[in-house]
């Protein structure tokens, strides 16, 4: 419907038209009440004649109209006057965009505070939860005063992640026969979005780098003489290089876009407030990355080695550093920093070292939808040369000796029985490669990630996560434990020092973190508190450690720390953003760093009685449900400072109860167990009160009491290891007694537990407990709580994960995973104990990301509420590194 000047809509009157989008017409108006000139968009009569399409529009018109953003434009109303609907938003004095881009190439400057404007509001759009989805030069305003603003919401969608096949169906999408202004949209459309596949704040990202591409070369990425083969363009084809499409353009602008347009959403920015502070770091720092004073940046890169950025301020260095670093500070003098990027393309890195000589590095890639923090295939990559592929896969580089021998953990198929399965061995192989890897150690069940070799290179120490049949976390050289640390605790990683007579780890118990040193003959030199640090592996450089030290900090999340030899913290050398790793340190002090990305989220999701969808509490983990399901108690925070939270169904906040793990909760809802740190590094279990009252500690200290239920009566069971017992026992704590009581559980049964697990029976006598003999499969049982008697699940439950009881306690409730490489979507069942009979109640999609993993899933009787721990981790790709002169 078009309208001529003087029509009324409401309070408003039509002046002028200002233009047409995908929605409807655009128009110059008065708004009589206030005085003030606004823009109003009229809806076309495809939207306003769609209930569902109109109702959509107008719940989401009053998301945006809460945004308040000086790069956004405003929308102050939406209505209906005689049948037709409108919008009206702010008027901006300016130019769109796409007129400006149709002048040419914009200067870096300028392209970079457009973009970075533009990032700063969608990041606060993305905050509330809303995508745009329709980011393009025709929809940014470029103000007489030179700000932009973005506009045109009408496409966004207030659902960060949604499987409704209308959230990537723009109005404009859907006419892909108009050719003009539809190809200006197709052309900026993130690939997943031109798949028809589920969009999040990531699509906006790819779009906005489309749009930041344009700007530095006066072209799109992605072009094609139809829709369909622009389509395609974006979905398969790479954009010319920004080297040769756009020379002048600085290397850490050229990453930033590259980051950007990936075809992986995983590959982009974690969050859009991540990309707004890169930009405008690189923004501050483009002037100071200058290589000599009244010299170009494109003759200076011109004369530098191929990947290579020299960069003489020492804030430009850290901007520079994997694609501009995110608004940090370097705390240390100026000095000449050199920045190379090793890898052609990013990759999954899962490990990367130093060969002997400081200058040639292997490292291991794994494939797209792997787990990238375990295994990929090795490659060698030699200074000026592209990599190598030794031939090797499914394997991790540990450790180079110094003759340039490598050990990896490589996983290999192990006959058994007659049964090939597959194992994870120590392997050895040199760095040269040509030969296949040599193993060195099969006790794969005890081998975890970390090995190191001598310094004669003769002889391992490795970190065992259970040797010779203890429970604990030991490290071993020559078949002689070094060091110990109780199951239930950890050594998070250890090296060993320069002169070679001793080793170094961070090690994590109840009262948190330790540098310890440990000499070869097993004498413990040194133990220093790291409390305010919580890296996980430290390197030796010349006369200190190197280590790298993740913070609960939103300025400095990363530090590059200076160690004493014992382990004191010297100095803060350098705040480093969240994404970045620290593979190795060099002989002479190169780091090898990946940055793009963080690999692993984990939160607890939960399913409100009556809901329709799962609600998300972030960096969440261990959930406890009352009988109703009405009240959700989890930790939240890091692992060495959890606080236990509570929920309330149907209210947005959650309510602090004090620090540590949660393991249960009261069916009533009014007391929640948890676990604090004993002052010896041990743990004590407590009860704490959801309303009023006073927590309450429970007697004995536990080092192993994962498996703790609560009872009626306050009293609570417990499968674990008492401080002063060499083995794992089942026991009875309560509040009123002076100590824990030891159940009777015969010798024969602790031997065969694999788990046991609960929550326990309404009757108060039983738990659930695996049996599970190597090699077999997972076995299932009840055991009575007072004997540990064991009975079998019915067959019927083979192959399933017992989770909870029925309000009687005549059935049970298990889940079945059926995927390989995640755990969803999984399968909730329910089985009678009486009759066997178990029958599928429902699938739980859970959330649709990669490798997947779920932990403590807890159910309420009736099966209405349920919540569980879930970590996935994404395949990211990063790119990897050296930096010289930084240390």
């Amino acid at each position: 419907m078009r309208l001529v000047p003087g029509t009324k809509l409401g309070a408003y009157e039509i002046l002028s038209p200002l233009g047409a989008g995908g929605m409807g017409e655009v128009y110059r108006a008065r708004d009589t009440r206030l005085g003030r000139d606004v823009a109003i968009k009229v809806l076309s009569d495809e939207i306003a004649g769609d209930p569902r399409a109109l109702a959509r529009f107008q719940t989401e018109a009053k998301a945006v109209a809460a945004l308040s953003h000086p790069s956004i434009v405003a929308l102050h109303d939406v209505g209906e006057s005689s049948g037709v609907h409108f919008a009206v938003m702010e008027l901006v004095d300016g130019e769109t965009l796409r007129a400006v881009l149709g002048r040419g190439p914009l200067p870096v400057r300028r392209a970079l505070e457009i973009a970075a404007q533009l990032a700063d509001a969608l990041a606060a759009a993305h905050g509330k939860g809303i995508v745009h989805r329709d980011v393009k030069p025709e929809n940014v305003v470029v103000s007489k005063d030179g700000h932009a603003k973005l506009l045109d919401f009408g496409l966004a969608r207030q659902s960060v992640i949604s499987s409704d096949p209308a959230f990537t169906n723009s109005p404009t999408g859907d006419a892909l026969t108009a050719r003009g202004a539809v190809i200006g949209t197709v052309a900026y459309m993130s690939p997943e979005q031109a798949q028809g596949f589920p969009v999040d704040h990531r699509s906006d990202q790819f779009s906005l780098g489309t749009v930041l591409y344009e700007m530095l070369t006066g072209k799109k990425p992605f072009q094609g003489a139809s829709t369909a083969e622009t389509l395609t363009a974006i979905i398969r084809d790479e954009p010319a290089p920004l080297e040769t499409a756009a020379p002048s353009v600085p290397a850490p602008v050229r990453w930033l876009v590259e980051r950007l347009l990936t075809k992986d959403p995983h590959g982009r920015y974690d969050t859009t407030r991540d990309l707004a502070r890169e930009l405008a770091t690189v923004l501050a720092h483009l002037s100071e990355a200058t290589f000599r004073s009244g010299e170009s940046a494109s003759r200076a890169l011109a004369r530098t080695r191929p990947r290579r950025l020299v960069l003489c301020a020492a804030a430009a260095a850290l901007a520079a550093i994997l694609a501009a670093f995110l608004a940090g500070r370097w705390l240390s003098p100026p000095r000449l920093f050199h920045v190379e990027r090793l890898t052609p393309s990013p990759r999954i890195i899962s490990s990367a070292r130093f060969l002997p000589d400081g200058k040639s590095i292997v490292y291991t890639a794994a494939p797209d939808g792997s787990n990238a923090a375990r295994l990929g295939e090795l490659f060698r990559l030699n200074p000026g040369q592209l990599p190598v592929p030794l031939g090797v896969r499914d394997c991790r580089v540990l450790d180079v000796s110094g003759s340039g021998e490598l050990i990896l953990l490589w996983k290999r198929e192990k006959s058994e029985d007659g049964r090939k399965e597959p194992a994870l061995v120590l392997a050895r192989i040199p760095a040269a490669g040509g030969t296949a890897p040599r193993v060195v150690e099969e006790e794969s069940v005890e081998i975890t990630d970390q090995a190191r070799w001598t310094r004669d290179g003769r002889d391992l120490i490795v970190k065992h996560s259970s040797y010779k049949r203890k429970s604990a976390q030991v490290i071993v050289l020559r078949e002689r434990a070094l060091y110990e640390v109780p199951h239930g605790f950890g050594i998070l990683d250890f090296m060993l020092n320069v002169k070679g007579d001793a080793i170094g780890f961070v090690e994590w118990r109840g009262t948190g973190r330790s540098f310890v040193t440990v000499g070869l003959d097993g004498q413990v030199m040194g133990r220093t508190p790291i409390q305010d640090l919580s890296g996980w592996s430290a390197f030796p450089f010349r006369k200190h450690l190197v280590f790298m030290s993740s913070r609960d900090d939103h300025e400095n999340p990363v530090q590059l720390v200076q160690l004493s030899p014992s382990g004191a913290v010297q100095r803060v050398l350098h705040n480093l953003p969240t994404d970045t790793e620290l593979w190795d340190v060099g002989p002479e002090g190169d780091l090898l760093i990946t940055a793009g990305g963080q690999s692993s989220v984990g939160e607890v999701r939960w399913l409100e009685p009556g809901a329709a969808q799962e609600r998300v509490l972030d960096r969440g983990t261990f959930p406890a449900l009352n009988a109703s399901g009405t009240q959700l108690s989890s930790s939240v925070g890091t692992f060495v400072s959890p606080t236990t939270v509570l929920l309330q169904a149907g209210l947005p906040t959650a309510t602090s109860l004090g620090a540590g793990f949660v393991f249960d909760q009261a069916p009533d809802g009014k007391t929640v167990l948890n676990r604090i740190p004993d002052p010896d590094g041990t743990f004590r279990l407590r009860l704490l009160p959801t309303g009023a009252g006073t927590p309450q500690n429970l007697p004995g200290i536990w080092i192993d009491g994962w498996v703790s239920f609560l009872l009626d009566g306050g009293k609570v069971f417990v499968h674990g290891r008492a401080k002063d017992d060499t083995g794992k026992h089942s026991y009875l704590l309560d509040v009123g007694a002076d100590s824990p009581r030891r159940l009777s559980w015969n010798v024969k049964t602790l031997a065969a537990l694999t788990t046991v697990s609960g929550p326990v029976s309404p009757d108060g006598r039983t738990v659930f407990a695996e049996t599970t003999p190597p090699g077999d499969p997972v076995t299932w049982s009840r055991a009575e709580l007072d004997t540990g008697t064991l009975t079998p699940l019915p067959p019927s439950c083979a192959g399933m994960t017992p989770r909870g009881w029925t309000a009687g306690g005549g059935s049970i409730w298990l889940t079945k995973p059926f995927a390989k490489d995640r755990d969803f979507p999984i399968e909730l069942w329910r089985c009678d104990l009486k009759t066997g009979k178990a029958e599928k109640v429902q699938a739980i999609t859970g959330p649709d990301y990669p490798l997947v993993k779920i932990w403590h899933f807890r159910i309420t009787p009736d099966g209405r509420s349920y919540a569980y721990t879930c970590r996935y981790d994404l395949p990211v790709r990063k790119d990897l590194y050296r930096v010289s002169g930084a240390l």
